[in-house]
């Protein structure tokens, strides 16, 4: 004999569970940046050459870079591999005292496709990490302090307090290196 109320009263007890543990909504947000990082150099990844230890990376206004693999000097904002068409950011100083690799977002891309063409409109390349909103900029948790394109704006205008970004969601950077877009919110439910 099945009593009644037995399965609405499993359904709310999980439910407090889900939200008691933080699985509801979108998470704890991310820790706060304890360092700032701008850029000095700002380029398209026009060529890169992979050596045992370091990648060679040319970027299209010309200057050439010497980038160590696996490197704590590497944000961990961006793309897992430099590849022609990414966006770099990267400190001062030769080699850069920091840096970071951005893949385009790619919309219709042909496989096998390489260079200018794969670049979509020159105002996305994707960004994430926590990152807080501070007026004029972006601040990611990583340090990395990058301003906003005039026109920043959220793209899924119906989540709640959609800032500070939390690690799962994306943003854009355009080939000057601003934030365009808080493009992508991971939302668990």
């Amino acid at each position: 004999m099945r009593r009644r109320g037995a399965i609405p009263g499993f359904v709310g007890v999980a439910a407090s569970l889900v939200l008691g543990c933080g699985l509801g909504g979108r998470g704890d947000p991310p820790p706060s940046p304890s360092t700032i990082f701008e850029p000095a150099v700002i380029g398209l990844i026009e060529a890169t050459e992979t050596g045992t230890l370091t990648s060679t990376v040319r970027l299209g206004d010309g200057p050439t870079y010497s980038l160590p693999d696996n490197s704590p000097v590497r944000l961990p904002n961006g793309g897992g591999v430099l590849k022609p068409g990414d966006l770099m950011l990267a400190g001062p100083s030769v080699p850069p005292t920091w840096w970071v690799d951005l893949p385009p977002r790619l919309l219709n891309r042909l496989p096998g496709a390489t260079g200018p063409e794969v670049i979509p409109d020159g105002k996305c390349w994707l960004i994430d990490g926590g990152a807080f909103d501070e007026g004029a900029a972006i601040h990611f948790s990583s340090g990395l302090l990058l301003q906003k394109a005039e026109g920043f704006h959220v793209v899924q205008t119906w989540i709640e307090d959609p800032l500070p970004a939390r690690a799962s969601d994306s943003l854009c950077v355009d080939v000057g290196g601003h934030v365009t877009t808080l493009e992508f919110i991971w939302e668990p439910f």
